[in-house]
C-alpha cells in the first residue's frame, strides 16, 4: 500500500491514501470548471444581444419610470420594445460587432441597416 505524506492545516502531516488524494484533484477539477463557465457565461449571453444594455441604460429616463418596471422585449431587425409605467417605447439599435448606437425609433441618428440599394436607382457608371 503506498501511502503519501501532505500537509495539515495545522503546518503537520500526516498520511494520505491514494484515493483520499484523487478525490481531492477531482474536486479541484470539478473547482477549475466552474471557473472558467462562471468566466465565460456572461460573454456568451452579452454577445447576444449587444444592444440591450443601451436600451436597459435609456428607457427610465425616456419612460420616465424607475428601472426596476421596466420591461424589455427584443423585436426582429434590431428593434427593441420597453414597456413601463403604462408607456412603450420602441428603439431601434445598430451595431458592428459589439460597438452599438440606440436611438428611439424614427431618430435619424441611429444608422439603419445597410441594405443593396433597388435595382435601377443607382446610375451605372462604365
Amino acid at each position: 500500500m503506498l501511502l503519501v505524506a501532505a500537509p495539515y492545516a495545522g503546518g503537520s502531516t500526516r498520511r494520505r491514501e491514494p484515493h483520499e488524494l484523487e478525490a481531492v484533484l477531482v474536486t479541484l477539477e470539478k473547482l477549475a470548471w466552474l471557473v472558467v463557465a462562471a468566466m465565460l457565461g456572461p460573454s456568451c449571453t452579452t454577445v447576444r444581444q449587444p444592444a440591450l444594455p443601451l436600451v436597459h441604460t435609456r428607457a427610465p429616463k425616456d419612460l420616465d419610470c424607475p428601472d426596476k418596471r421596466i420591461h424589455v422585449t427584443e423585436e426582429l431587425g434590431g428593434r427593441y420594445r420597453a414597456t413601463g409605467c403604462g408607456r412603450t417605447l420602441v428603439y431601434r439599435s445598430a451595431c458592428e460587432g459589439l460597438q452599438c448606437s440606440v436611438g428611439l425609433e424614427g431618430d435619424e441618428s441611429v444608422p439603419g441597416w445597410r441594405d443593396r440599394p433597388e435595382p435601377g436607382t443607382i446610375e451605372d457608371s462604365r
